[in-house]
């Protein structure tokens, strides 16, 4: 009798151990499953606040696609097949290249800020991150290693389109800290000319353990970290603490226009403010009042777009 309850406790046990291992693998790696975001029209109204600025969004997404967009391919440092939009206007005068989020994609993040750039006269090249959507990959790694793939693209759109245009960079939560850490790496094209950096993190560890103890309200959430951390070296081979946007601004030259809501409760507005600090180069801080997470350039397009079209013209050639 003993027996059968020690062994039933010891399954349940072990049941409770590999349910939380579960969790936390999806915690880190839900992308991987569903490739690309799949949301109801309520979710996106939700996302976006109001029935108007989802209309807006849906206008612009469709202007984009009415373009017929280009699809552009590079082949990643780890072997990765990497795929991009690209819209070219007529007698375009400079070249942008959007970096989307985590568990997102370029049209979600960027339809309306691509038809400005685009209807501004910008060559626009929106690449789907690592693990989403048309790109390969079984692991996103939260900036550590789409890092490298943001130097690569930029110097493929740098092949593509000359050097003789100026060439920006702009990233959004994830796809924000990924061109944050990109400033530090050598070999960056030369016509690259400043980067607007729109709500990201510090580093990865440090929002996981945001989300798990301020969003999700874990208990134990420094354990889940860990073992989170444990998991990304063994399953996608890098460390949640191996870089940060941080350490990259301090070796960082180029100017950058930090952008963040201020009631975003996703990624928290003081991160902005840290990444900031942390620049040693010529800088910005543009703070969006009311505009919650990733949707700043539609709470307030016109002061946005403003705001970044003034900084751009500052640093070209």
């Amino acid at each position: 009798m003993k027996i059968n309850k020690a062994l039933k406790f010891f399954l349940a046990l072990m049941s409770l151990i590999i349910l939380f291992f579960i969790f936390v693998y999806l915690f880190l790696f839900r992308p991987n499953f569903t490739r690309s975001p799949m949301h109801t029209e309520a979710e996106n109204i939700k996302y976006f606040e109001t029935e108007e600025n989802h209309a807006r969004h849906i206008t612009d997404k469709e202007f984009f696609l009415s373009q017929n967009p280009e699809m552009l391919e590079i082949t990643s440092f780890d072997g990765l097949k990497l795929r991009a939009y690209v819209l070219e206007p007529k007698n375009a005068h400079a070249t942008i290249l959007l970096m989307h989020g985590f568990h997102s994609d370029p049209i979600r993040e960027f339809a309306t800020l691509a038809r400005f750039y685009y209807e501004s006269g910008y060559n626009v090249v929106l690449p789907f991150q690592r693990a989403h959507g048309e790109s390969e990959g079984q692991f996103l790694t939260f900036g550590i290693k789409e890092r490298f793939d943001c130097r690569d693209w930029l110097i493929e759109t740098s092949k593509i389109f000359g050097t003789k245009k100026p060439l920006y960079m702009e990233g959004i939560s994830m796809g924000c800290a990924t061109v944050l850490m990109t400033t530090s790496l050598e070999g960056l094209p030369e016509n690259l000319c400043a980067v607007i950096a729109d709500c990201g993190f510090t580093s990865p560890q440090e929002i996981m353990y945001f989300v798990a103890k301020n969003e999700m309200h874990l208990p134990f959430s420094n354990i889940i970290v860990g073992t989170g951390n444990l998991m990304t070296q063994f399953f996608a081979h890098f460390s949640l603490d191996e870089y940060s946007t941080i350490k990259a601004l301090k070796q960082n030259h180029l100017p950058i226009l930090f952008i963040h809501g201020t009631a975003d409760d996703f990624v928290p507005f003081f991160m902005s403010w840290q990444n900031f600090e942390a620049c040693k180069s010529e800088k910005e801080f543009y703070a969006v009042d009311g505009a919650k997470h990733a949707i700043s350039n539609i709470i307030d397009y016109q002061n946005y777009t403003e705001t970044v079209s003034a900084f751009l013209k500052k640093y070209s050639f």
